[in-house]
């Protein structure tokens, strides 16, 4: 399953708190993106994607995240956490971590954990079993 930035009923612009509009996660249409735009706004401690995934069975899955920035970020679903990097802020990269699901509905978040650093921007987000 691929889930592209912009288009889907799936993907979520959220915060933890009520947060202005500085903190909402932006979908940018500049050209360099694989569908229907890309996204960045993680530069707070409350800004996070959050997209919600049904699976049938508990399982543990790849997550990939295509994206940029010089940044590391946190993916969060279930009580689980897996952290991964991105290092350049000029092209594009594809990052990968286990993802552990539960039977039915998943939230799962990504969180940018150094928002000094570059933004982060993401493309698209591929689970795989």
């Amino acid at each position: 399953m691929v889930i592209l930035v912009g288009c889907s009923a799936a993907f979520f612009c959220s915060c933890k708190k009520s947060c202005g509009m500085s903190y909402v996660t932006e979908i940018l249409t500049d050209g360099q993106f694989s569908g229907a735009g890309y996204t960045q706004g993680f530069g707070s401690p409350e800004g996070e994607l959050t997209f919600a995934v049904s699976s049938r069975s508990a399982s543990t899955v790849k997550l990939t995240i295509r994206g940029r920035g010089r940044a590391e970020a946190q993916i969060v679903a279930n009580g689980h956490h897996a952290t991964v990097a991105f290092d350049d802020s000029d092209r594009w990269q594809e990052v990968t971590a286990p993802v552990q699901l539960h039977a039915g509905e998943n939230l799962i978040a990504i969180k940018q954990m150094n928002a000094a650093a570059s933004p982060l921007m993401v493309d698209y987000i591929e689970i795989n079993q």
